[in-house]
């Protein structure tokens, strides 16, 4: 009885990476993995990213240099890395994800509002660096220091969302 299972389990396998065709996966209609080729060959490490950056140059019809709004809420990302090739970003949600880093953004030069709040975010100096940046939601983020929220918040003013610092 193994042995026929094991047998059924092998042929399944040979008939299926036969296959020429390329194929997605997608959960609750989020790709996750898609090595169909689009309108770019850009690539991302993570695969949260690359899954929201894939299903909204679909949905826009757009090339991924071309996006100018994108939203990823509870995608799973960590890892922002190349996220740069989005230049034309101008608004990009990433809320509640486990992002810690926000380096990458300084590449995005048409980028004027994020927001990042319920992530792993500890250190905002990249956002204070960005001289297109407008607005910000930053909330749900405690490890933020205070002095770079209220550095941010002399800019922004009341576009400005964060936790209050008790300093």
């Amino acid at each position: 009885m193994k042995t026929t299972r094991l047998v059924c389990i092998l042929l399944i396998t040979a008939a299926l990476s036969a296959c020429s065709q390329k194929f997605a996966v997608s959960i609750n209609d989020n790709s996750v993995y898609d090595p169909r080729p689009n309108q770019t060959s850009v690539r991302f490490s993570d695969a949260g990213l690359q899954g929201c950056v894939n299903r909204t140059a679909q949905q826009s019809s757009l090339k991924v240099e071309d996006i100018k709004v994108m939203a990823c809420p509870e995608w799973q990302i960590e890892q922002i890395e190349s996220i740069g090739a989005l230049k034309s970003l101008e608004f990009i949600d990433l809320q509640s994800n486990r992002i810690v880093s926000l380096a990458p953004l300084t590449s995005l030069r048409n980028l004027r509002s994020i927001s990042v709040s319920n992530n792993r975010i500890r250190d905002i100096t990249p956002l204070l660096r960005m001289t297109t940046l407008t607005s910000a939601t930053l909330s749900g983020n405690p490890n933020i220091p205070c002095q770079q929220i209220e550095q941010l918040r002399e800019r922004l003013k009341n576009n400005l969302v964060a936790d209050s610092c008790a300093q």
